[in-house]
């Protein structure tokens, strides 16, 4: 009876500790994404706005307390977490320079061309 009720404890145990993992797997996904689409939206709202826009705009410091890169080239936006996780998406704008980082970010369209800071 007690080796019963101390499997039953394990499985509970690790039970909760699954959950809680896959709980915070789904957060960090979820703020990885809401941040790689805020650069997107930034970044395609300066090229539909054109030349003359500029604009400040804040990432948070980090993704579910881990420090990120954010990279944009050759048509895509590359989102990397320190501990090696990627999230990469397209956009339909080739005229980027310059890099986005967590904190303070400057977008500014020069005669059609998109530059962040």
């Amino acid at each position: 009876m007690l080796i019963f009720l101390s499997a039953i404890l394990i499985l509970l145990i690790v039970g909760g500790y699954l959950s809680t993992a896959k709980s915070i797997l789904a957060k960090e996904e979820k703020e990885a994404r809401n941040v790689l689409q805020k650069v997107i939206n930034e970044i395609e709202l300066a090229s539909y706005v054109g030349p003359g826009y500029e604009r400040i705009f804040y990432l948070p410091y980090s993704i579910n307390g881990l420090k990120y890169n954010i990279t944009v080239s050759n048509y895509t936006v590359r989102l990397t977490l320190k501990n090696g996780k990627v999230w990469i998406e397209t956009i339909d704008i080739e005229e980027v320079k310059g890099y986005f980082h967590p904190g303070k970010n400057l977008i500014k369209n020069v005669k059609g061309m998109i530059y962040g800071t």
